[in-house]
């Protein structure tokens, strides 16, 4: 990924270039691993995956009415429903 001179990522560069060293093109991908011990997921993740059991349970829960949304995350759901509208993806159609 491509850095500001600050040493921020640079979030408007977009193509191969991007996301990868230079003059790669994308035409070779690096080969996809695929944790299959939950100490390979690191620390943190595997945190969450032994949660994810209690979190599964609370959803399904008699109580459970809904989830609450912070404002950040109502307007990111905005963005994206914005941009299904416009290529016009159907909100009942599954992405892809």
């Amino acid at each position: 990924m491509r850095r500001c001179a600050s040493g921020h990522l640079a979030l408007n560069s977009f193509g191969p270039e991007a996301f990868g060293p230079a003059g790669w093109k994308g035409e070779q991908r690096p080969a996809r691993y695929t944790p299959k011990e939950l100490s390979e997921f690191g620390y943190l993740l595997a945190q969450d995956v032994r949660r994810i059991p209690e979190v599964q349970k609370g959803l399904e829960s008699e109580y459970f009415k809904g989830t609450r949304l912070s404002e950040s995350e109502i307007r990111i759901r905005h963005y994206l429903a914005e941009i299904d509208r416009l290529i016009g993806r159907l909100p009942s159609e599954p992405s892809t």
